[in-house]
């Protein structure tokens, strides 16, 4: 057996026997039968800590426990634990999500089993013989009594804060000597978006985080339970992480100084008929935006050695299917690329996720679906799950070797820039997502 499996098996015994231990003696397990006899119809309102509001594991598991037992949820926002339990005490919600390790909360409710673990990171605007200040959210003022963390960091000066990971990776990429602490697996994302920053620091133990169900809600929690343990036991739960994990998106300084200067300069042109036109068509715009950064840098007058052209690069027969006159024509682009794009989407399978299908969708966008047809059923063939990204996009460069594409109704393909291509659009529909999308804390967020 692995030494990481071992491991991962040792921290989850031990976190069972923890919860037993705090949770007394009541049953975590249910049967089918029990969760069918269950009375709980909500509806349901789960408080997330504010970093986990916009998009999160956590969010995602929430919405999909609602939708498998027909309940409506309402989400709302905290910033402090004492905020959480307040919330609680009031019964003003029925869960909380704090994404903190187990043995720093002290709740008087009901914790679930862990349902993920947590390390934390300090990302720094530059190395940190340089760094001056450290801004710790106050979930993770633990820190300062561990002793790898306390004596690497004692001498910048500490900032306890409520401000959000988004909020914190701006100040950093704005301020020299700015170092804050996040989820370890924020921080990864955030150097990949933004080379200038780095990560100087990781918790070597990554401890277990659960939910907190209300004292008074037991069938609730059980319920819960029953759910989330029947997505491990289907080896399910992965599918959750993977919109989170499975993309390789990395700007070099250059390229992201470009991006930024685009974002300024370039994209102004567009951004209206980019939301006028995915409104239209019910996508995302940053998507859309995305997909034309990537396939033209939004230039207009963009033309591939292919023949394809115009901010989309839409191809000659798709254009002649899409009724778009001229290529060249900014508007007409946008729009046969928004239609073309939903067009796509709605060909994928219903039962998947919306990553999965908008990663289905973008891949036929960029390589035809007659190639993902054929990439589908070779996935088939080999014993691979063509409707997760993370296994398909292992199938798509497969398309480019002779003893593959030889059986292949449509023939050759070069899937590894297909997967290039999907990777670098979910890459930049996030960054322009924080940038344009992510909302500031209210009064309203408690």
């Amino acid at each position: 057996m692995k030494t990481k499996t071992r491991v991962f098996i040792l921290s989850a015994y031990f976190s069972l026997l923890f919860l037993l231990f705090i949770n007394g003696c009541h049953s975590f397990f249910s049967t089918p039968a029990d969760a069918d006899s269950m009375t709980y119809r909500g509806p349901l309102t789960v408080a997330l800590q504010e970093n986990l509001v916009t998009k999160s594991l956590e969010k995602d598991l929430m919405n999909q426990f609602a939708k498998t037992y027909s309940l409506k949820i309402n989400f709302i926002s905290f910033k402090t634990i004492n905020q959480a339990e307040t919330l609680l005490s009031l019964n003003k919600t029925d869960l909380v999500f704090t994404r903190m390790p187990i043995k720093t909360t002290n709740f008087q409710d009901d914790y679930s089993l862990a349902y993920d673990d947590l390390k934390l990171s300090v990302v720094c605007s530059s190395d940190i013989e340089h760094a001056k200040d450290l801004y710790i959210p106050n979930q993770y003022m633990y820190l300062a009594s561990n002793q790898e963390f306390n004596p690497l960091f004692r001498n910048l000066h500490w900032t306890p804060t409520t401000l959000p990971a988004v909020h914190l990776n701006k100040l950093a990429l704005k301020q020299d000597g700015f170092c804050y602490v996040v989820d370890s697996r924020v921080a990864k994302k955030a150097v990949m978006i933004a080379p200038s920053l780095n990560i100087t620091w990781t918790t070597k133990k990554a401890e277990p985080v659960a939910w907190v169900t209300r004292h008074d809600l037991k069938e609730l929690n059980r319920l819960v339970q029953f759910w989330f343990q029947n997505l491990v036991r289907q080896n399910q739960i992965r599918k959750f992480w993977d919109p989170y994990e499975t993309n390789n998106f990395n700007m070099s300084k250059f390229a992201n100084k470009r991006f930024e200067k685009d974002v300024q300069e370039a994209l102004p042109q567009w951004q209206d008929l980019f939301v006028k036109y995915a409104n239209k068509n019910q996508i995302p715009w940053t998507l859309l935006a995305a997909v034309a950064y990537q396939e033209s840098k939004w230039d207009n007058e963009a033309r591939s050695y292919t023949g394809v052209r115009g901010l989309m690069q839409i191809t000659t027969s798709t254009a002649e299917h899409l009724g778009i006159e001229d290529r060249s024509d900014p508007e007409q682009s946008i729009e046969g690329g928004a239609y073309y794009l939903k067009y796509l989407y709605k060909k994928t399978p219903k039962h998947l996720s919306t990553y999965e299908r908008w990663a289905q969708a973008l891949a036929a966008y960029n390589i035809g679906w007659a190639h993902i047809k054929d990439a589908r059923g070779l996935a088939k063939d080999l014993n691979h799950d063509s409707n997760r990204w993370s296994k398909f996009k292992k199938i798509l460069p497969l398309l480019a070797q002779e003893k593959y594409y030889q059986g292949l109704t449509f023939g050759q393909a070069r899937g590894d820039e297909t997967v290039d291509f999907v990777d670098c659009v979910f890459g930049y529909t996030e960054v322009l997502n924080a940038a344009f999308t992510r909302r500031s804390p209210t009064s309203q967020d408690f």
